[in-house]
């Protein structure tokens, strides 16, 4: 029967879908269809006019009879089915859009009555079979000399990257490594190294990289191969730092020449061959999608050609299950991102499978599917095609939808005689099974051995290089799913629950064998590095490619970059004193300067902003009228504010600012994107991430963390900062800790201004540090700001940047006349908002007869550091004249005792606490937040001036200047309750 008779029996179509189980039916089938229209859409191929036909038909009967009662007989219509289903396989030709929308035209149509809600729990995948059907399928480029050249490549990786692991751990148990995941994925990279990954002096470009962690000792060993990294370094893999000689035991430190090889992709470690990091698992699928954007973004503003720009995202399916992992997916989606994500389905996590009871090709075939990718597997190596042409009924594939992927691993360890019995002579599902004598018949020609060596999908050159191909031509995002087996090739390793864990070798010469690696016995017992002579074949092969492809793709340049020059003008203003009955908030000043600065006719172009989100809040109405929101494509709606021409929102290609929604794992992906963008592509893009502090390094550390290690450069901006100044927002808002944690960030450098001019110093030396005329620093500046207004002083007469930027200057001197009557005296360190209670307080104690030196701490963190460095140097040059610090030449024990009072938890004024003397007393805000109004909270925590006035007459009762009961008749004055718990109590 045709095509067009199939769709008009006696039978409606509206009887059909009457009956339940008919239903599923139904849905299996065009399930089944669309998977053969996907296929085919691959190649540009779609229906004849007959099969148009026939669909229109269908879509009438759908129309016309969903709604039937009429009972069916679901037997009569099987036939109905198959011819669907050949029909389709057999008359498809033409373009691939007419696919897309015959298909989808059909789900619609039975979506929108509801059929697909009647069984609900249908995943959206197809069957496990390849995407890519053998027909559809080109040649290797190259034909068999390349394919040879190919396979020598990977066995020459494999080699020296197992040797490279095993290597290191013989000679240095316990720096470990890893050898099953490049065993797993080396057909994938170097199908990848030599036919896609384009090179940085390709056009519009080059591609950017991302690539599983685990797979570095391949990457290093293809670098080898290609006369970059030496021997030497090879035979030192993890072992960065220094060389112990065996015999006498003497460790000697690398200076520089031939260190050894970093563990992982790391920038910082190794900055000339990784651009970015990928190890914190699930960071780097979301950071590759915003890269993709930032790649469009830095297009569309002009400042670089990344139109042949691909992102690669080479990931483990196990670190798919982090949730960053899966942010993003639409945006690449709606945004037709050009990124490209191939996944190594090795079914293994760390240590043990990743979904041992489900199927984790499904439920990522489910995902990247539901968000609009093209989705690819490559399931089968050639070695099946026989197999399925011998199975007409489809029973392989049926086979392979019932069995999880943790029975899948045991067919990998126990063999061909076992894969025989219980996945061929079995259906059903695991525990339930029988037999299957049919599917059993159809792998009666082969032999338990042959079975054994049935290879998957991401072991075959071929299926490999077409998947790539049409993910690589594909409009939009597209990502590869490859069935492979961990520890690949090593009986003794592969898809054993410890594989990840293993890195020794055991059976060395056997694996050289059977990788055909000329080496001999010694040699290979030895773990000897393989080093083909310059003029083999295959390595010919891979630099030939290479440069075809537009050179070295795994590397990291350094460009000659523009230095970046404001005017003063931009900064100046800030120097005076704030106008206006009420004052204005470290957050609005710094939002009024970063429109200067990126208003400035020569430099404002390197310049960006990133919210998150409540752009609003931060005082930034005017940012999104004047400098527009980045997307894309033009906006395509009308504004509910469009009345309001100054603020209304605006976005668009040209949009200079990134508000990526409420998802800061998103925004820091842009921040790490565009602040690598100096050495991607050459741009010296200075980007401002601003954010509620509480939401920052405590929601996103490891990613700040990673965006050091990439060398990134540009300003985090902690908004509404402090536990006491959010008021009303309670604990989980109230940040008092985000500077003691930037603390341990190397390349971050943490400021909490108070004042405008400070403020402006520091964005200013910033932008100096990382693009001025003589600097070039790899540094993250992070800033508190507060949503509190103040009257902002005019900078005092004498005060520097150089001051400013130092961590701690003198911003008031004692009152002249106490001092010079031998007034008892004291020293306060005020710092961010709370500057201002500290001034109060100099005020309080001057009406008490206490003479308060008043400094400005704008960071803690810096004065830590360098005093850390002097007392470094100090440590190991004894002979040398003692570096004194900063902190101890500013504060100076005749000038009396500390008082340090911070918004923040008492550890972080603590950290220059060794280098003072006297000692310090500390007032901070230690406990979880609270709602209330900003006095309240300052007196609860006990930092307000008042606080602030009695600790520092409790320190000079103390020291003996004045007597306890003097201070005690100030607290009851004061009206503190001296029994009231401590705010670390956590009893209410």
């Amino acid at each position: 029967m045709s095509v067009l008779g199939m769709v008009a029996p006696s039978m409606s179509m509206g009887s059909l879908l009457a009956a339940g189980s008919t239903t599923t039916s139904l849905l299996q089938t065009l399930t089944a269809t669309a998977a053969e229209l996907q296929r085919c859409d691959a190649e540009g191929i779609s229906p004849s006019q007959a099969v148009l036909d026939a669909s229109q038909h269908m879509l009438t009967a759908l129309r016309q009879g969903i709604r039937s009662d009429v009972p069916v007989d679901p037997e009569g219509w099987a036939g109905y089915f198959d011819e669907w289903r050949e029909s389709v396989r057999a008359e498809l030709i033409g373009s691939p859009e007419t696919v897309r929308r015959l298909f989808g035209t059909i789900a619609d149509e039975l979506q929108r009555h509801g059929v697909f809600a009647a069984v609900g729990d249908q995943p959206i995948h197809t069957p496990q079979v390849n995407t890519i059907p053998a027909y559809a399928e080109q040649p290797f480029p190259g034909g068999d000399v390349a394919l040879q050249h190919t396979l020598q490549l990977t066995n020459a990786l494999k080699w020296n990257a197992m040797a490279m692991v095993a290597g290191a751990n013989e000679r240095h148990p316990g720096v470990g490594g890893h050898i099953g995941t490049f065993a797993s994925s080396a057909e994938i990279m170097s199908v990848l190294l030599t036919q896609f990954f384009r090179g940085k002096n390709a056009e519009g470009g080059g591609d950017q990289l991302f690539i599983q962690g685990h797979d570095s000792p391949g990457i290093y060993a293809f670098d080898h191969l290609m006369g970059g990294l030496s021997e030497a370094q090879l035979l030192r893999f993890r072992r960065e730092v220094g060389v112990q000689d065996s015999a006498s035991g003497t460790i000697l430190i690398d200076a520089g020449t031939g260190k050894g090889l970093s563990s992982y992709p790391h920038t910082f470690l190794m900055p000339d061959k990784w651009e970015f990091h990928s190890v914190s698992m699930g960071l780097a699928n979301q950071m590759a999608i915003r890269l993709g954007q930032a790649n469009h973004w830095l297009h569309h503003q002009g400042l670089a050609d990344t139109s042949g720009s691909r992102v690669w995202g080479i990931f483990g399916d196990g670190s798919a299950e982090e949730p960053e992992s899966q942010v993003d997916l639409y945006l690449a989606a709606q945004q037709k991102l050009p990124v490209k994500f191939l996944f190594n389905c090795n079914l293994q996590r760390l240590d043990g499978p990743v979904r041992g009871n489900e199927n984790i090709m499904w439920e990522l075939e489910s995902r990247y599917r539901g968000a609009g990718w093209k989705v690819i597997k490559v399931m089968h190596s050639h070695d099946w095609d026989d197999l399925f042409a011998r199975d007409p009924h489809g029973l392989i594939a049926q086979r392979m939808a019932e069995i999880p992927d943790g029975q899948f691993q045991t067919y990998q360890v126990e063999g061909g005689a076992y894969l025989r019995e219980h996945f061929f002579g079995k259906r059903g599902p695991f525990g339930q099974e029988q037999e299957n004598p049919e599917l059993l018949q159809v792998v009666a020609h082969l032999s338990d051995d042959q079975l054994a060596q049935l290879r998957w999908g991401g072991h075959d050159y071929e299926r490999i290089y077409n998947a790539m191909r049409v993910a690589e031509k594909h409009d939009g995002p597209a990502v590869i799913l490859f069935r492979t087996v961990k520890g690949n090739g090593i009986p003794e390793m592969q898809s054993t629950m410890s594989v990840h864990g293993n890195k020794k070798l055991k059976g060395r010469v056997h694996y050289r064998d059977v990788l055909n690696i000329p080496l001999d016995d010694e040699s290979a017992q030895g773990l000897r590095l393989y080093q083909p002579d310059s003029d083999e074949g295959f390595v010919e092969f891979a630099r030939e490619r290479r440069a075809v492809l537009g050179g070295s793709a795994l590397e990291r340049r350094q460009h000659e970059l523009p230095c970046i020059e404001l005017p003063d003008s931009i900064f100046s203003p800030f120097d005076e004193a704030s106008r206006g009955r009420n004052g204005v908030s470290s957050t609005m000043v710094w939002m009024r300067m970063w429109e200067k600065i990126m208003s400035d006719p020569a430099a404002g172009k390197y310049f960006t902003e990133i919210v998150a989100d409540e752009i609003r809040t931060f005082g930034g109405d005017g940012h999104i009228r004047k400098f527009g929101l980045y997307h894309p494509a033009e906006q395509r709606y009308l504004p509910a504010d469009h009345q309001y021409k100054a603020v209304r929102y605006t976005e668009g290609p040209e949009g200079r600012i990134h508000q990526v929604g409420i998802s800061e794992a998103a925004a820091i992906s842009t921040f790490t994107s565009l602040a690598t963008m100096y050495s991607t592509h050459g741009a010296p893009v200075v980007p401002a991430y601003i954010f509620y502090s509480k939401f920052g390094f405590q929601r996103i550390g490891d990613q700040i963390w990673g965006a050091g290690d990439m060398r990134a450069r540009g300003f985090l901006i902690g908004a509404t900062a402090g536990r006491t100044t959010l008021n009303g927002e309670g604990l989980q808002h109230e940040d008092g800790e985000s500077h003691l944690m930037a603390s341990a960030y190397p390349s971050v450098r943490a400021y909490d201004p108070a004042f405008a001019y400070e403020l402006a110093a520091i964005t200013r030396e910033g932008i100096r540090r990382m693009y001025g005329a003589d600097e070039s620093h790899d540094e993250i500046y992070y800033l508190t700001v507060y949503n509190e207004n103040h009257q902002m002083p005019a900078r005092p007469q004498g005060v520097t940047d150089a001051m400013i930027n130092s961590g701690l200057y003198l911003f008031r001197e004692a009152s002249a006349e106490l001092v010079a009557q031998g007034a008892p005296q004291v020293q306060l360190l005020g710092s961010g908002t709370l500057m201002f209670e500290a001034i109060r307080a100099q005020e309080l104690l001057a009406d008490a007869g206490v003479a308060a030196h008043l400094y400005s701490v704008t960071s803690y963190v810096e004065l830590a550091r360098e005093a850390e460095r002097a007392e470094e140097h100090n440590l190991w040059h004894p002979g040398s004249s003692p570096r004194v610090s900063h902190v101890s030449r500013s504060l100076k024990p005749e000038r009396g005792p500390v008082i340090a009072a911070s918004d923040y938890v008492k550890a972080l004024p603590r950290l220059i606490q060794p280098w003072l003397r006297p000692s310090m007393i500390v007032l901070g805000t230690d406990g979880y937040g609270r709602s209330d109004t900003r006095e309240v909270l300052r007196r609860f925590f006990r930092v307000d001036a008042e606080s602030t006035t009695v600790a520092a007459m409790a320190a000079l009762a103390r020291a003996g200047h004045i007597s306890p009961e003097r201070v005690q008749s100030l607290i009851d004055e004061l009206g503190f309750d001296s029994e009231r718990p401590h705010p670390l109590d956590l009893r209410r």
